[in-house]
């Protein structure tokens, strides 16, 4: 990938199921290294919003942008750029942690991935459980496997779904830790959460999608946390 840095963007997203529109005109902008917090209730369009931007559903309408490069025309590159972090850890149960690192390095076509599985793994504390197969993983343990899978490739914007629901006190810190490297690598990120403090907290702009649509955006240091959570309650009881 180019070692150019211009940020993420997304103009005029729709997307529907059926006639439904479940997104409707996203607008965002992000300049490169800041992290975006995208808060909303259930069922406001959160996941299908990131699942858009990984690349896992298509868009409607609308273009996205990493790095200065139209998602459209080079999806498979821009695909190669995403880090995704969810629910699901997208991990096999019957394969080894190494194993399942390096199906994913083969997928992205990492040059020289072993060295990077092995970088990976000692990030995530699990290089001693390397060629042991995820089954009999905790799902903490799980968890950290799955972050170590969205760093492999070295992505330039990196997705959150609700990161910190189920993990647990290792895995957060493991997470917590790539974070602050992300940011110092001048990379994006875009996080989902419910959680109003910690999402506050590692977030340079803040949005509140509701139903669908962006109701709120805006950089962290001019908002007033007393007053945003006032207006993100209000959003959010009127559901």
């Amino acid at each position: 990938m180019e070692d150019k840095k211009d940020g993420f963007e997304v103009r005029k997203i729709n997307k529907y199921f059926g006639r439904f529109r479940v997104l409707s005109d996203i607008n965002l902008k992000l300049g490169a290294g800041e992290f975006l917090t995208i808060f909303g209730a259930n069922g406001a369009g959160k996941t299908t919003l990131l699942r858009v931007f990984a690349g896992l559903l298509k868009q409607d309408s609308g273009n996205i942008y990493i790095d200065g490069i139209d998602a459209d025309n080079e999806p498979e590159k821009l695909r190669k750029s995403i880090g995704f972090i969810s629910h699901n850890t997208f991990l096999y149960n019957d394969l080894t942690a190494y194993e399942n690192l390096r199906f994913f390095g083969q997928l992205y076509d990492i040059e020289e991935y072993e060295s990077q599985i092995e970088n990976v793994l000692n990030r995530v504390g699990l290089q001693k459980r390397a060629s042991e197969p995820v089954r009999n993983f905790s799902r903490g343990m799980q968890q950290r496997l799955a972050i170590a899978r969205a760093f492999l490739h070295n992505p330039s914007l990196l997705l959150l779904d609700e990161p910190y629901t189920g993990l647990d006190q290792r895995a957060s810190a493991v997470l917590n830790q790539i974070l602050e490297g992300v940011h110092k690598e001048n990379k994006n990120a875009v996080i989902t959460t419910h959680d109003i403090n910690q999402g506050l907290e590692i977030a340079d702009k803040v949005a509140v999608i509701d139903r669908g649509c962006i109701v709120y955006n805006e950089s962290k240091e001019a908002l007033n946390t007393d007053n945003f959570k006032d207006l993100y309650i209000k959003i959010v009881s009127s559901e």
